[in-house]
């Protein structure tokens, strides 16, 4: 062991190019425990458990990874605004005098991820109207999504969510999504359009009719901003028909939903049910000033979005405006909870998690 106290010591770690030093993230400061935020970038020695501080500011340092050549420490973080959602940046660390700037100022999304590809190009990883995407970061801090189907290796529900790596040559693979389908495993390099290697559940759902996934967009009630959502028919859809809607609503609720795979969803959907699912106001993917319409306003206009969103699915001409069913898990039972406070139009309504 090479660290001690009682501190959280956690993160990823990064070895320095020599070998004799590790990166990592910790809060140090007296009253940890009262700042769950807070975190900074720290060397230590292999041999001699020699500590470093590297960063030192009002809010979270983390995920450190080095440039082959050792000249530079790529990291995470932001600045603690002290609102309930920031946006995460790339920041560059100097190894030689420490010097730190911010690649990815002005950039209206979160960096979930940063990775080196050479000594001068990064790969990173955000989301984006519920897709999530890979894309290079250049020196001078130019973005270049280069695959936006990453996702769906948390299949129980349609969150943005999966990864990537990056191979020496630049070649990256990821977690490659699709509405039909569990994540298989996609490569791709530079500009070049990605490719998927692998199919690894057809033979598990190729024979299957799964519920069709359509995109749906519709105003706010205040008509502030366009709010995304999709809706997911049953097999065998006719639009003669109607059909009872099921809204199912994201936790977080920093978090987003997209045109992701989801077995619960298409559980419904084989059910007989057109499902609902939404981005409301506190979704992330669309800002940070749409993330902080809830900031000490939760649950409030973000109901309204979600009525909206079923006026807007009612209006398709296929939902029984008499059969609306509601649900969500952590943050969307809370607002499933307040939903069945506010208004009787749904017939039955399950409050998860």
């Amino acid at each position: 062991r090479i660290t001690s106290g009682d501190y959280d010591h956690g993160g990823s770690l990064a070895w320095t190019a020599d070998g004799e030093r590790i990166i990592f993230s910790v809060n140090r400061k007296e009253g940890w425990r009262d700042d769950p935020l807070e975190s900074e970038l720290w060397s230590v020695d292999v041999a001699s458990g020699e500590l470093v501080q590297l960063t030192d500011r009002d809010g979270p340092d983390f995920s450190p990874t080095i440039s082959p050549d050792g000249s530079t420490i790529a990291y995470l973080g932001f600045d603690d605004q002290r609102m309930g959602y920031h946006n995460v940046n790339v920041y560059l660390m100097d190894t030689d005098d420490g010097s730190t700037r911010n690649l990815t100022d002005g950039f209206d999304r979160s960096i979930a991820d940063v990775q080196w590809a050479g000594n001068s190009r990064l790969y990173i990883q955000y989301d984006d109207h519920g897709r999530r995407h890979i894309a290079t970061l250049s020196m001078n801090g130019n973005i270049e999504s280069v695959a936006s189907d990453v996702g769906a290796v948390n299949i129980g529900r349609p969150y943005t969510s999966g990864g990537f790596s990056v191979a020496a040559d630049g070649t990256y693979a990821y977690s490659a999504g699709r509405p039909d389908r569990p994540a298989d495993v996609g490569t791709g390099r530079g500009s070049r359009t990605p490719s998927r290697i692998t199919d690894l559940n057809e033979d598990l759902i190729g024979h299957k009719t799964l519920g069709q996934v359509e995109e749906l967009t519709w105003r706010s009630a205040d008509d502030d901003y366009d709010v995304q959502g999709w809706l997911v028919k049953p097999p065998g859809f006719a639009a003669s028909e109607q059909y009872p809607l099921i809204l199912e609503i994201h936790g977080g609720p920093f978090t987003a939903y997209g045109p992701h795979f989801s077995a619960e969803v298409q559980l419904f959907a084989a059910a007989g049910y057109v499902v609902l699912y939404t981005n409301p106001r506190g979704s992330t993917s669309y800002g940070a000033r749409f993330a902080n319409e809830i900031h000490h306003n939760y649950p409030n206009e973000d109901y309204d979005d979600l009525m909206a969103g079923v006026d807007a699915a009612i209006a398709t001409g296929f939902v029984d405006e008499n059969q609306l069913y509601v649900t969500g898990g952590s943050g969307g039972g809370v607002l499933t909870a307040w939903i069945v406070g506010n208004t009787d139009r749904f017939r039955a309504a399950v409050v998860a998690k």
